[in-house]
């Protein structure tokens, strides 16, 4: 099943392979009507290969709801409003030096920039205008994050092909007007010397994916022995280490150098994407929390027009280049969990469910390349509901937001999403020196920066998201899972030690009559393995949260891979102890 080819005969088995690294297999031996297999087999290859953005699932399966306002209302800005980028550079004390523009609010500049964005203060909204159509895509100068010492980070796309060095006089006076504003030092990188291009990582893609999914199991085995070299030759992690590296790179420019950087890309909508987005995490600890990681994404990827549809393969185009550049960044964002493990909110099941998002087909976050593309397929859309002859088939469609996590997660499974590390060091039962308050996230300082190590020997391969479908290749144990439980249960004992020593404070504090009075209650850490656990019997494998331990065995799984029951795993713990019976403070 490929795109374009016409399907005319049945067929036995059928084998799809996900692009969240899942194989489904079904067989089709029992059914008659082979006109019926025809019929489905058609219906999947629309929906695998959509031609336009109007053949997209998410289109045909809407949400039918009455109040479409309300339903799409989250608490992450949007960046489609000027008052969200003003609330930006706001946060970061740059308002005096650089302002929101609404030179594109019709699209009639670019259609791959958003309605508002940011430029300096000394370049007006007419030279904007006259200058855009040197540049590709007619994108200009882009303002991406101020840094405490005062330094810009700005993105900036390349003059036309064809374009002679007379036209070079236009980039030098964006790159002027960066140097007036910020009063420091320019320096352009240029991303394609230091990054991986788009085929590069395309390829790597590929071959990381053949290598993490398997039909059969002695396939499975017959990778098994050649697991490290094959993983080398992908060049995956490769792409990853160069991607990282200039990352630190530039924040030595910016903190250490007091040097402003442009970063510098063809259409400046892929790696520029990257690059700004990883630089933002390792200077501001705002974007480590998932609020602020949410709105990264959603200014960085999404308003800023990174091609989803193209980059995914949410759309079948001849021209088009699938590269799966997202992924590379969210790789990059869990190698830093990894290396700063209590400094990051969201854990690496947040990442891996960003990831499975993009495919579902349901959310309208990751659907479109660009804000004006998602206009005209919305408008696109109700004038089709507007023109139904029968008043009764109309609907109120609309696509959610994959941020408004409460409608699309279980309270329990929401917890997934939080690191328990973080956690810990950020609680207001916690003194320790690392917690950082509200007013500390919003107003970030070099103390608060991360600077990590770049070496490839300390990459490691993200098995959460690659491997969590092969069966034979959990570990015994529990592997990062049975870690991941350990640190929830150490964690809420922790905070409630704490409470405990806060209450008793108190108590003293106001005489002995009141000790009746102290609470014994075991805090609730909002973490997935808490105080319920003991009451009840737990089971899963190192593919959590993704897999169910009895669906898993229930389905002829390989005896000699046993299933983890974290009730034995922690036998006799003292945190077991105490959270089935919480010692009483005298």
């Amino acid at each position: 099943m490929l795109p374009g080819n016409t399907i005319m005969q049945p067929c036995k088995y059928l084998i799809i392979h996900c692009r969240d690294f899942r194989i489904h297999s079904f067989g089709f031996k029992l059914v008659t009507d082979k006109d019926q297999i025809v019929k489905l087999l058609r219906h999947i290859s629309v929906h695998a290969f959509p031609g336009r953005g109007s053949l997209l699932f998410a289109f045909e399966y809407a949400s039918e709801i009455e109040d479409p306002d309300s339903h799409l209302a989250v608490d992450v800005p949007m960046f489609s409003k000027r008052s969200d980028w003003e609330h930006e550079i706001h946060r970061l004390h740059c308002s005096d030096a650089w302002r929101v523009t609404d030179v594109n609010e019709n699209f009639n500049m670019s259609t791959s920039l958003p309605k508002y964005f940011v430029v300096p203060r000394n370049v007006n909204d007419a030279e904007l205008l006259d200058t855009a159509s040197r540049f590709e895509d007619d994108r200009l100068l882009c303002w991406c994050y101020t840094s405490c010492a005062g330094t810009s980070l700005v993105r900036m796309s390349c003059l036309k092909p064809g374009m002679n060095s007379l036209f070079s006089t236009f980039e030098n006076r964006f790159v002027d007007s960066v140097r007036m504003t910020t009063k420091t030092d320019v320096e352009i990188c240029e991303l394609i010397n230091f990054c991986p291009s788009l085929k590069e990582i395309s390829s790597s893609g590929e071959k990381i994916r053949e290598l993490c999914m398997t039909d059969l199991i002695k396939d499975f085995w017959s990778k098994d022995s050649i697991w490290l070299s094959s993983l080398e030759e992908t060049k995956w992690l490769t792409c990853v280490q160069r991607c990282l590296k200039l990352s630190v790179k530039i924040i030595n420019l910016m903190i250490e150098q007091k040097i402003s950087v442009i970063i510098k890309e063809a259409r400046c909508r892929d790696l520029a994407c990257l690059i700004s987005s990883l630089v933002q995490l390792l200077l501001d600890p705002y974007y480590r929390t998932i609020q602020g990681f949410q709105a990264l994404i959603q200014r960085e990827w999404v308003a800023m027009g990174h091609p989803f549809q193209e980059r995914c393969g949410i759309v079948t185009l001849a021209d088009s280049e699938k590269s799966p550049v997202f992924l590379l960044f969210l790789d990059c964002a869990w190698q830093l969990i990894s290396q700063f493990p209590a400094s990051f909110e969201f854990s690496e099941t947040y990442l891996t469910i960003l990831w499975d998002s993009i495919h579902t087909g349901l959310f309208h976050t990751f659907l479109f390349n660009s804000q004006h593309q998602e206009s005209l397929d919305q408008k696109k859309f109700w004038n089709e509901q507007r023109q139904s002859p029968n008043q009764s088939q109309r609907r109120i469609s609309c696509l959610p937001s994959i941020w408004k996590w409460k409608n699309l997660l279980e309270e329990h499974d929401q917890s997934l999403l939080y690191n328990p590390l973080y956690v810990i060091y950020n609680s207001k039962f916690c003194c320790h020196p690392l917690g950082c308050t509200d007013e500390a996230l919003m107003s970030p300082e070099k103390e608060s920066m991360l600077y990590p190590q770049t070496d490839i020997a300390l990459l490691k391969l993200w098995s959460q998201c690659y491997t969590r479908w092969l069966y034979p290749g959990q570990i015994n144990g529990g592997g990062r899972m049975s870690l991941y439980l350990q640190q929830c249960l150490l964690v809420e004992e922790v905070l409630t030690l704490q409470k405990k020593i806060t209450e008793l404070n108190l108590l003293n504090n106001k005489g002995l009559g009141d000790v009746a009075s102290a609470k014994d209650d075991w805090v609730n850490s909002h973490l997935v393995f808490g105080s319920n656990l003991a009451q009840e019997s737990c089971e899963i494998t190192s593919s959590f949260p993704f897999s169910n331990a009895n669906a898993v065995s229930g389905m002829g799984a390989n005896p000699s891979m046993p299933l983890l029951s974290l009730n034995s795993y922690t036998q006799g713990s003292s945190v077991i102890q105490a959270v089935s019976a919480p010692a009483k403070v005298s």
